[in-house]
């Protein structure tokens, strides 16, 4: 294993997987995926947020809370499931540099 030290300029960790390869395709498609999951989950992730403040800010009316709590149950799911994407973008490109 390589040291490294913080006095020098070029810092770059080996078998780092956010250090990704731009200067390819592949490289720039993982980092193309990697921002879009990212993005989406910080949707789903506000989409929570709003659902609880619509539970709370309904007022005892049962239609209006029926539609907060399903919008929790899909913004959930939704972080899950970008989750799991983000992992196995990230999990997939693992295997690509370490069969190459």
């Amino acid at each position: 294993m390589d040291r490294v030290f913080a006095q020098e300029d070029k810092l770059r960790l080996p078998n780092d997987p956010n250090l990704l390869n731009t200067g390819s395709l592949e490289g720039l498609f993982a980092q193309v995926i990697t921002w879009t999951l990212a993005f989406l989950a910080v949707v789903a992730f506000t989409s929570v947020i709003y659902s609880g403040v619509l539970m709370i800010t309904s007022g005892g009316d049962s239609a209006k809370f029926a539609t907060a709590q399903k919008n929790l149950l899909w913004s959930i799911i939704g972080v899950i499931v970008a989750t799991l994407a983000y992992v196995i973008v990230h999990f997939v490109t693992y295997l690509a540099r370490e069969l190459v």
